[in-house]
């Protein structure tokens, strides 16, 4: 359910835009939409979704972005506490806020830690230009991985474009917002 999860995010932009903007009722549309990603128990999205009236660009009082985002904060951390997310989270079914680091070894991170050191020492050897398009795949193959793609779009780049690639494409987003 990660891509449904992701689309919820998106949704859930928009609908503190429109809450910031004058429309009351999609307070509660982002509210479904962020319930999605927890029920689903899908890590990223509930962080992006959660974290949208603090970082969003739209017009919205002060006041009202600190007060949810304090209420959204005291939530996410309920729900990580919870029982749901801990044997998500933790190989031992248990952990604290301080244990969610990169060198952990308790911390479950579906191989991450290991794609993600394949890639970037395969990037040291082409740091500006990387290795081509979608060269990570054969990277991660070689490497004996069965999934061809990293958990990590700005790696993926970095590997597959190099800094002038993934420079490239940040000012465009820039540029863009």
């Amino acid at each position: 359910m990660t891509p449904e999860c992701i689309t919820c995010c998106m949704l859930a932009a928009f609908y503190v835009a429109f809450y910031a903007t004058g429309s009351p009722r999609h307070l509660w549309f982002y509210f479904g939409m962020l319930a999605v990603p927890i029920l689903m128990l899908v890590r990223g999205p509930v962080l992006s979704a959660s974290s949208a009236f603090l970082l969003s660009l739209s017009p919205l009082k002060l006041r009202h972005r600190l007060l949810l985002g304090a209420m959204l904060a005291l939530f996410g951390l309920i729900t990580f506490y919870s029982p749901r997310y801990q044997r998500l989270m933790f190989h031992s079914g248990a952990g604290t806020l301080q244990d969610v680091r990169w060198g952990n070894d308790n911390l479950q991170l579906s191989g991450r830690r290991a794609m993600w050191e394949v890639l970037w020492d395969h990037w040291k050897t082409s740091r500006w230009t990387g290795h081509g398009l979608n060269s990570s795949r054969s990277a991660l193959a070689t490497a004996g991985y069965t999934a061809y793609l990293p958990h990590n779009d700005w790696l993926k780049l970095l590997h597959d474009l190099g800094i002038a690639g993934v420079s490239c494409f940040g000012l465009s987003m820039i540029v863009q917002v």
